[in-house]
C-alpha cells in the first residue's frame, strides 16, 4: 500500500480546530462586550431623558406655588418599566454667598477710596439683599433623582437644580418704598 495520499492528518486537523476555536472565543467575547455596552448606553440615555423629562414636570406642576413642593417625593414612572424617580427639596443656604459678595464690594470700595455715604447705601443694599434672600421658600435646591432597577441591581442618576420664586417681595429700602419684581417696579405705599 502505498502512503502517499492526499489529505489532512489527526494532528493536522486538531490544529485547525484549536486554532478555529479560539477564533471563535475571541470574537465572541468581543461581541458580547460590546452588547452590554450598548444596553448601558440605552440605560443612561433613557435616564437622562427621564431626569429632564422630572425636572420639567416638577417645574411645570410647582410654577404657580413654589410653597407646595414638598421635601421628599417619589414614584413610578407610569409609562416605562423598571424605573422610578424621587425629589428631595430643601431651603438653599445663600448666607456664605452673601457675605462674601459683601466683603468683595465694600473691600472694593475702600480701596478706590469711595466716601462714607457710598459705602452706608451700599451697606444698605446688602442688607436689603440678605433680607430678600434668606426668606423661607425663596429659593429652593432641589435633588432630582432616577433610579434603574433591575433585579436587586439599583443604580441611580441624579441631578440637582434651583426652584427660585420671583414673585417673593422684596423688602422696603428706606427712603425707596418696596419694590416688587413680580411687579415690575416700585411700589411706595408699600401695599402689596
Amino acid at each position: 500500500m502505498r502512503r502517499d495520499q492526499s489529505g489532512f492528518t489527526l494532528i493536522e486537523t486538531l490544529i485547525a480546530t484549536m486554532i478555529m476555536m479560539g477564533t471563535i472565543v475571541i470574537v465572541a467575547n468581543t461581541w458580547s462586550g460590546n452588547v452590554s455596552r450598548v444596553q448601558k448606553l440605552k440605560i443612561q440615555q433613557r435616564a437622562a431623558l427621564l431626569l429632564e423629562r422630572l425636572i420639567t414636570e416638577t417645574k411645570i406642576k410647582y410654577i404657580k406655588d413654589k410653597s407646595q413642593i414638598p421635601e421628599e417625593d417619589s414614584g413610578p414612572f407610569e409609562d416605562i418599566e423598571n424605573y422610578s424617580w424621587e425629589i428631595q427639596t430643601q431651603p438653599a443656604e445663600m448666607g456664605s454667598v452673601i457675605e462674601l459678595a459683601a466683603q468683595g464690594i465694600l473691600a472694593d470700595q475702600g480701596g478706590d477710596g469711595g466716601d462714607a455715604q457710598n459705602q452706608e447705601f451700599t451697606q444698605l443694599l446688602i442688607n436689603v439683599l440678605k433680607e430678600y434672600l434668606n426668606q423661607p421658600d425663596l429659593i429652593r435646591e432641589i435633588q432630582y433623582t432616577v433610579i434603574y432597577t433591575k433585579g436587586k441591581r439599583q443604580v441611580r442618576y441624579r441631578a440637582s437644580g434651583y426652584l427660585v420664586n420671583f414673585d417673593a417681595n422684596m423688602p422696603s429700602i428706606p427712603g425707596l418704598g418696596n419694590i416688587n419684581p413680580a411687579g415690575g417696579g416700585e411700589n411706595s405705599g408699600g401695599d402689596q
